[in-house]
């Protein structure tokens, strides 16, 4: 049976067992991707670096590049809610201290596995996650004008919606300079 979602393919995982084996075929495609790069990325190696038959690959997952879709929506997913915590926490902080723990949040993110980051970051538009990306943006955006709504009588910001997008642009362009370079 196909998942409504559209993240995995031709089966939908019920017992242990096989939730066991897509985390499996997902932790060995993410080291792939962090130690050997896209290059070294096919469905015949995650087999044997998963210690799973290709066949059970295709269970789940269509082409390599769905697993690839599913690694990027989950990474985006622990961003969303990483910053979001953060976001809560410091809405009433001001801007001072907000500034400095967001940043702090989005290095903490981006250093855990910065290689992989990258090579995600790299594939997004090739297995078409673009739209994730940009809804992983605007998540960011609501999030911080949120913040500056909650400080506007402080800031002098008259556009909210342009200043949450300029800022959020400059602290993620910022952020992966330092990271990646």
């Amino acid at each position: 049976m196909a998942e409504k979602t559209g993240k995995l393919s031709k089966r939908r995982p019920k017992q242990d067992r096989s939730k066991a084996t897509i985390e499996v075929i997902l932790r060995a495609s993410a080291h792939i991707l962090e130690s050997e790069g896209y290059p070294a990325f096919s469905t015949n190696h995650i087999a044997q670096i998963a210690g799973v038959s290709v066949g059970s690959i295709y269970q789940y997952f269509a082409t390599k590049e769905r697993i690839l879709a599913v690694l990027i929506e989950r990474h985006f997913d622990k961003l969303d809610s990483l910053f979001e915590k953060t976001m809560n926490e410091v809405i009433h902080a001001p801007m001072e201290l907000a500034t400095r723990e967001v940043i702090r949040t989005m290095l903490a993110v981006h250093v855990v596995n910065p290689k992989l980051h990258r090579v995600l970051n790299e594939q997004i538009p090739k297995v078409g996650q673009s739209a994730r990306f940009e809804k992983h943006h605007r998540h960011g955006m609501k999030l911080l004008r949120q913040y500056l709504e909650a400080h506007k009588n402080d800031l002098r910001i008259r556009n909210l919606d342009l200043g949450s997008l300029l800022i959020i642009k400059a602290m993620d362009s910022i952020v992966h300079s330092v990271v990646h370079d």
